[in-house]
């Protein structure tokens, strides 16, 4: 029985495409460490932090302030999560069939419906589950949606202001759509849109995400896409 990688030769670009066409998030985050993150059960990431200005000394050793090493941020990363599934298609079965199955559209078949959406299941839960902050709010409605996002909007005032993301529920992003603020794709003349994003509002790409893949309480989820890391596709091969 032969074996098909879709990671490499042929299928690679094939897979790729699929894979960014097809996932809600894919595209959307960081893609830094993608490399770093292939065929790995846990990263290291060395971050640069920033160093605060300090008054000049004209005299002394440490004219410029103390020196301090530059990598000083260090953060692991661990797979948490490794699974896998297996077809087989019995020589016999496929003659019996008259070649009827094709196994590149199986393939297809089974990413669109099977691997994706748990790929995108388990990234909103894991990024909302580990989020760096989380608010209480009454229950969301049309009329204190735009509330809520604004006051979410001030906690991320300290991060660049490009590449954000607001991730909600086809319900809620409906209220977002009645809003006066909200702009449509149409509206921003955008050329190449994301899978999922509909609009903007307060310089948040919406992305509109299904119920059944949206599985969780929160209002709505906003991220930088610099600050959030997933696995490459072919580490789901």
């Amino acid at each position: 029985m032969g074996t098909i990688n879709l990671a490499t030769g042929q299928y690679a670009k094939e897979t790729e495409r699929i894979w960014t066409v097809g996932s809600f998030f894919a595209g959307k985050v960081s893609n830094k460490y993608r490399t770093d993150l292939m065929n790995a059960k846990s990263i290291t990431i060395l971050s640069p932090a920033s160093t605060p200005l300090v008054p000049y000394t004209a005299n002394g050793d440490n004219r410029y302030g103390t020196r301090t090493e530059v990598f000083d941020e260090i953060q692991t990363l661990t797979m948490s999560k490794d699974e896998a599934w297996t077809k087989t298609i019995d020589r016999s079965r496929f003659y019996d069939q008259r070649g009827l199955v094709n196994v590149a559209e199986y393939l297809v078949q089974q990413k669109e419906e099977v691997e994706i959406p748990a790929y995108d299941k388990w990234a909103l839960k894991q990024f909302t589950l580990n989020a760096g902050a989380s608010v209480v709010q009454a229950q969301v409605t049309k009329d204190n949606i735009l509330g809520f996002i604004l006051l979410a909007r001030t906690a991320m005032m300290k991060v660049p202001v490009t590449n954000r993301y607001l991730y909600a529920s086809s319900t809620n992003c409906n209220f977002i759509r009645e809003s006066a603020p909200f702009q449509t794709v149409e509206q921003l003349a955008v050329k190449n849109i994301e899978k999922g994003v509909i609009g903007m509002v307060y310089g948040f790409w919406v992305v509109e995400l299904p119920e059944p893949i949206y599985h969780t309480n929160n209002t709505f989820f906003k991220f930088l896409n610099m600050t959030l890391l997933l696995p490459n596709y072919r580490d789901w091969e």
